[in-house]
């Protein structure tokens, strides 16, 4: 398919920005100089393009100026949900940021603008309608390869995305090895299940896999010491009987250590001598004891930082990074919501016969998923028990979810939840512009139209000044 977008500008100067803009580009610049016009193309083929940029003004008859840009936004809407929609105006205004968005607008491209700043928009619209095109398409085709689906599917992991798919064959080629590793991913994307897959399909699979939650030890360290490399009888208050730790279960076996960047320091140098000697001292007890396990961990991408920082010792790190595995979040992966819901679905309905309808299905699409798969299992129990009829409406769906997907702009907190989706949209914005520059800052902030200083400033109050390129990939990605 042509790759088109669609411009609705009454300014013939306007017009010609964008087809020079886009000049060599191979994309097809529709126009229109009215509402009722660029409606009308539209309709003629409502799947057929990749970003919509609606003018926020237009001149009547009467000379009069009517900002009828969130009304043609709202109509858009009503035929096509996925389409990217930009607003083009010069009105900075809170108010008119409130109704565009409530309209539907997924971006802003203020009067004058850069090519650059065109072209970022651009490839945003080409990685929603790719994601769109996943979602919706049955074939499979553009899913995961047939290698990457039957790691999926060895590991035990519920997907079809490419990224899940690559994260899934490069699990599986690491799990015939004993280095350490890394799984690096937001809240509820699924690290313990990689986990879990990685030992089930390594040649320590006979013997036990043993999972830690690293975030009950925030400053306890005695009781790290305690739980994770046992102790014996009287070696403290309450200590009434031997105690084998988590490392020595794990001896033989996998030992996973999950959000291990809650370890404070005192943890992390205790847990890397036995990294280093393979052996533990159990609490009250002065010989040494063997130990032989596969190290897993899993964290945020914050770790680097916190490397950075000095919150995270360097040396534990290199011992835990030999191999990495990065897992998007399911706000990057939306294809894999399908699968999702028909796994979660069936584990939940009991005895209920009940589905979920597409009006619902599409709903769930456009939430953003801040605790990614473990939301989505929450917000499908909820949905169930919701469902007055044989099918999940809509209505059945938790409220967050209902509401368009964003909580941001509730009657509660306008204001507040505006300034939120402005910095978080900014911060995409500055972080695709550094992506698409490999971190120059200089031809970053021509990208933008803005001065070198200010996104200086931005980044340096953001704590995002220093970031590698690979950083600014993982951050933009979370983003």
């Amino acid at each position: 398919m042509d790759e088109r977008i669609l411009v609705i500008d009454d300014e013939w100067l306007m017009l010609d920005a964008v087809k020079v803009a886009l000049d060599g580009t191979g994309i097809r610049v529709d126009t229109a100089t009215s509402p009722e016009e660029g409606i009308r193309l539209f309709r003629k083929r409502p799947f057929g393009y990749l970003s919509i940029l609606v003018d926020n003004q237009y001149r009547q008859e009467d000379q009069s100026v009517e900002a009828l840009g969130p009304m043609i936004v709202e109509k858009i809407r009503k035929i096509n949900q996925q389409v990217q929609v930009v607003m083009l105006s010069g009105d900075y205004s809170p108010e008119a940021l409130t109704s565009w968005r409530e309209a539907g607008t997924d971006k802003y491209l203020w009067k004058p603008f850069k090519q650059e700043q065109l072209l970022v928009f651009i490839q945003l619209a080409r990685d929603q309608a790719k994601a769109a095109e996943g979602i919706t398409d049955d074939s499979d085709d553009i899913f995961a390869s047939s290698a990457e689906k039957m790691a999926l599917r060895k590991l035990g992991l519920i997907g079809v995305s490419k990224s899940m798919g690559e994260a899934a064959k490069r699990a599986l080629e690491y799990a015939a090895s004993d280095l350490s590793i890394m799984l690096l991913g937001e809240t509820g994307t699924g690290k313990e299940l990689f986990a879990t897959g990685i030992h089930e399909n390594s040649k320590r699979k006979d013997k036990s896999i043993i999972s830690v939650d690293c975030t009950r030890y925030k400053d306890k360290t005695d009781l790290f010491e305690s739980e994770m490399f046992g102790h014996i009888k009287g070696a403290f208050t309450g200590a009434d009987k031997n105690r084998i730790g988590f490392v020595e279960a794990a001896s033989g076996g996998t030992l996973f250590l999950d959000e291990i960047h809650h370890l404070n320091h005192d943890a992390q140098a205790k847990l890397l001598r036995v990294i280093q000697n393979r052996t533990i001292v159990k609490v009250g007890e002065h010989r040494e004891t063997k130990v032989d396990f596969r190290l897993v961990v899993a964290t945020k991408p914050i770790i680097k930082n916190m490397v950075k920082n000095g919150d995270f010792l360097p040396d534990l790190f290199y011992r835990i990074f030999e191999l990495d595995i990065n897992i998007s979040s399911l706000e990057e992966r939306k294809e894999d919501i399908k699968p999702l819901i028909l796994f979660f679905n069936e584990k939940w309905k009991q005895e209920r016969k009940i589905t979920f309808s597409k009006a619902a299905y599409m709903q769930l699409k456009k939430y953003d998923w801040p605790g990614n798969v473990r939301e989505l299992e929450m917000v499908i129990k909820k949905s169930l028990v919701n469902a007055k009829t044989e099918k999940v409406l809509p209505r059945d769906l938790p409220l967050e979810v209902f509401e368009k997907g964003h909580l941001e702009f509730s009657d509660m907190q306008p204001m507040y939840s505006l300034e939120k989706r402005q910095l978080k949209e900014r911060t995409r914005l500055i972080l695709r512009a550094l992506h698409l520059s490999e971190n120059n800052k200089k031809q970053a902030s021509d990208m933008l139209s803005m001065k070198r200083s200010t996104l200086n400033d931005f980044l340096r109050k953001n704590k995002l000044l220093n970031i590698s390129n690979q950083e600014v990939k993982s951050l933009l990605i979370g983003n």
